[in-house]
C-alpha cells in the first residue's frame, strides 16, 4: 500500500513539474497579454501609479523573474525617445501612454551598474555641425544617436527619453541604473 501511495505522489509531482515548466515557458506571451489588459483597465492612472501597479502585477505573477516597467506619455519620433529591450515588450501609444517592460531570470547576474553609469554620463548630448560656408554650431543629438553610441554590454533594457514636460517619465524596478542628463533621461537595466 505504501508503494502505491509513493507511486501516486511521484505521478503528481511529475504532473506539477510539467505544469510549472509550461507556465515558465509561456511567461513571455502571457505577460504581453497581462500588460495589454492592465493598460486597458488602468488608463486613468498617472504614469507613476501605472508603472508601480504593473510592476507589482508582473513581479507577483512571474515571481521567478526580475522586472522593470517604464511608462511615459505617448511621445513619438526617434529624436525624442529610443528604447531597446531583449526578453520584454515595447508598446507605444497603448491606451494613452508608451509602455516598455523588461524581464530577466532571477538567476542572471546583475549588470555592472558602475560601468553603465559611466557610459551614460560620458555620452555627449550635443554634436557639432557645419554648413557649406564652414559656419559651425552645436545642436542637440537625437535620442536614437545617443542610444546607438552607448555600449549596452550586459544590459537587457536601455532607454533614452527626451527630458521635457510632456514626457512624464516614470519607472519601477529594483535593478535599474538611471542617469538624468540636461536634455535626456537615460536608463540601463539588466
Amino acid at each position: 500500500m505504501t508503494a502505491d501511495w509513493e507511486n501516486k505522489i511521484k505521478q503528481v509531482k511529475v504532473k506539477f513539474d510539467q505544469i510549472d515548466n509550461q507556465c515558465t515557458n509561456a511567461y513571455h506571451s502571457q505577460s504581453g497579454k497581462d500588460i495589454d489588459a492592465y493598460a486597458a483597465s488602468n488608463s486613468g492612472q498617472t504614469s507613476s501609479q501605472f508603472a508601480a501597479g504593473l510592476f507589482n502585477l508582473l513581479a507577483g505573477k512571474y515571481y521567478w523573474r526580475h522586472w522593470i516597467v517604464l511608462a511615459y506619455n505617448p511621445i513619438s519620433g526617434s529624436n525624442l525617445h529610443y528604447v531597446g529591450v531583449s526578453g520584454g515588450h515595447i508598446k507605444f501609444r497603448k491606451n494613452g501612454r508608451n509602455i516598455v517592460v523588461g524581464s530577466v531570470d532571477k538567476s542572471r547576474a546583475v549588470m555592472g551598474k558602475t560601468q553603465a553609469e559611466n557610459n551614460m554620463k560620458g555620452q555627449a548630448e550635443t554634436k557639432r555641425v557645419c554648413n557649406f560656408w564652414n559656419r559651425c554650431w552645436y545642436t542637440l543629438k537625437s535620442a536614437s544617436e545617443i542610444f546607438n553610441s552607448i555600449s549596452r554590454s550586459g544590459s537587457s533594457f536601455f532607454s533614452v527619453v527626451r527630458n521635457s514636460n510632456n514626457a512624464n517619465f516614470h519607472y519601477h524596478s529594483s535593478r535599474a541604473k538611471f542617469v538624468q542628463r540636461s536634455y535626456f533621461h537615460l536608463m540601463m537595466w539588466g
